[in-house]
This record gives C-alpha cells, structure tokens and sequence, in this order.
C-alpha cells in the first residue's frame, strides 16, 4: 500500500489493482464507511433537534461541509 488515501482513491480497496492483494482488508473499510453514515447522523440529529446547541444548523453545516473523503480517511485510519 503506497501512498496516501487521496493518492490511491478510495476505489483502490473495492477494486484492488493488479498485483496487488485480491483480499482487501475490510475492517478498516467498514469503518470508514461506519465514520461517514455517523456524520450525516449526528447532522441530521442537530438539525432535526433543539438540543442544547443554540448552533445546531451552522455545527450540522460545518460537519455536511466536510468531503466525505475525510471522514472515510479518519475512519479508515482508525482501524489500519
């Protein structure tokens, strides 16, 4: 595995190259696909709910305005 996530793409451990290992690791994938369902959660929970943040639509846009990407990567890299 050389490079970094964004150098390779995230297609690369649904779709391995050739040469490379048939058999993904997919523990580290499906938390990152976990990481990213969590973030539209806890976006829809802020919005949907008068919950104690007066900001709850400009925290809920903030966390709609980060590439999902990066939320995989964070994800992903917890479990690597």
């Amino acid at each position: 595995m050389e490079g970094s996530l964004l150098q390779r793409g995230i297609g690369w451990y649904l779709d391995p190259p050739e040469g490379a290992p048939q058999d993904p690791d997919l523990i580290p994938h499906a938390a990152g696909i976990a990481t990213v369902g969590l973030s539209y959660a806890v976006a829809a929970a802020l919005i949907a709910g008068d919950g104690p943040l007066p900001f709850g639509d400009v925290v809920a846009a903030g966390i709609l305005l980060v590439p999902d990407v990066v939320w995989y990567g964070i994800g992903y890299t917890l479990f690597d």
